[in-house]
């Protein structure tokens, strides 16, 4: 659910379950496999592959945060199960010796590090051979496949994938702009287009997610249907921001008050930053969109998320295939480059309020702009206190030095710091 508005109070959030594997190991004899060759990886599909060649600019697969962490012998299986994914293979597909922890990393990666891979499903089983090789397979043990489409529908799901890529990148993306500035582009074109799939997210906490919308999960749900939920949120921008040229990886963790979420971290100008999209897509917002979650540190986003810890903390093998965690997670320190810092609109003091609202305005007026965005960095707030602190500093007054035909202003108080002013003609 989307971050509402302050109109009187807070509404709570439901954010929708973010990806939690179903992770089956058998040793020797899964499905009645012997020595790996029962129904061996087989598959009539063509590879699909997202054709990174729309962006002139875009991320190498080897520099996927995800994969960068993965051990050799981790790595070795990423690429193969990739290759078997591609043509939605069925069967044992051979990978190499390793650990079960190995395997079960190693397909961690491989689906928060590919967006574009919107058909892998939640059910598969791993297991070794006679040799001690691991193998997995993407089917039920009786060669019918657990992908969450068909061929055909990837196929075309792909091509618009592909082309409503291509047009949003050339809709908001231009050589000339700086990573930060092509990050906001993308950021406010998701908030400006997609709704939050209620229907998806409440039949997640409800355990049905595959009887519901399968879309909604996926870049593919966000960006071409405009209707996913938190994971569908961010692995749309993890896409964008890969075709943008900017390196991207998905965090999975919980709200405050418990639910399933998931968010990003984004590498600006060599900094790791926190973005939560879906948390800046509020609902009803009179005037546009907030960054209250733009680029954010790490001890500012565990004021309203828990992070999940990193794998290393999982110390037995067993339970890598039913703990919650990410692999690894950067840390945010900086916030050189959060949205209020580059746009000098961060209010620490009740002493600067005066002088930063003030600057903040007259550089809009210069610029055109009627609705300035600012953060509060020290209180909690709400309409009211918003209000009263326009009308204590004589905001009004102010306004009137720089904007021509001014009636008033009006202010709009969004969760967890973020307010807005808007000139009135």
């Amino acid at each position: 659910m989307k971050k509402t508005v302050f109109a009187a109070s807070f509404a709570s959030i439901v954010i929708a379950v973010c990806l939690i594997v179903s992770f089956f190991f058998m040793r020797d004899g899964l499905f009645g496999a012997q020595n790996g060759t029962y129904n061996e990886a087989s598959s009539n599909s063509p590879a699909v592959f997202f054709d990174y060649s729309v962006s002139n600019n875009s991320v190498d697969k080897t520099a996927y945060y995800n994969y960068q962490n993965l051990t050799d012998t981790q790595k070795i299986m990423y690429d193969k199960m990739y290759e078997a994914v591609s043509v939605m293979q069925v069967g044992n597909i051979e990978l190499c010796k390793g650990e079960k922890r190995d395997i079960a990393l190693a397909l961690y990666a491989l689906k928060y590090d590919n967006p574009h891979l919107f058909w892998i499903g939640y059910e598969y089983a791993v297991g070794e051979t006679a040799d001690e090789k691991m193998f997995i397979r993407f089917d039920d043990g009786k060669g019918n496949s657990k992908y969450l489409f068909t061929h055909n529908e990837r196929v075309e799901m792909m091509n618009k994938l592909q082309n409503e890529v291509k047009n949003i990148l050339n809709e908001c993306i231009t050589d000339e702009m700086s990573d930060y500035e092509k990050e906001l582009a993308i950021h406010n074109w998701l908030c400006n287009n997609v709704e939050y799939d209620k229907i998806a997210g409440e039949s997640a906490t409800k355990d049905e997610r595959i009887n519901e919308n399968k879309s909604a999960w996926t870049a593919y749900g966000a960006i071409v249907e405009k209707s996913a939920v938190c994971e569908g949120y961010s692995k749309a921008f993890q896409l964008l921001m890969y075709c943008a040229g900017i390196n991207c990886n998905v965090v999975c963790g919980e709200t405050s008050d418990g639910a399933a979420h998931m968010w990003n971290t984004v590498l600006i100008d060599g900094e790791w930053y926190n973005v939560d999209v879906l948390w800046d897509d509020v609902e009803n917002p009179q005037y546009g969109i907030t960054h209250s979650f733009f680029n954010v540190t790490t001890d500012f986003i565990k004021k309203t998320h828990t992070v999940f810890s990193n794998s290393d903390k999982i110390k037995n093998d067993d339970d890598i295939f039913s703990a919650e965690y990410n692999l690894k997670i950067p840390e945010c320190n900086s916030d050189k480059m959060n949205f209020y810092v580059v746009n000098n609109t961060l209010i620490k003091s009740d002493e600067e309020y005066k002088s930063v609202v003030e600057n903040a305005l007259k550089t809009a007026s210069i610029n055109g702009v009627d609705t300035v965005e600012f953060f509060y960095d020290y209180k909690e707030i709400n309409e009211n206190i918003v209000s009263y602190d326009i009308k204590t500093n004589g905001v009004f007054s102010i306004a009137k030095k720089y904007y021509k035909d001014i009636k008033g202003v009006r202010c709009e108080a969004n969760s967890h710091g973020s307010f807005k002013i808007n000139i009135s003609r």
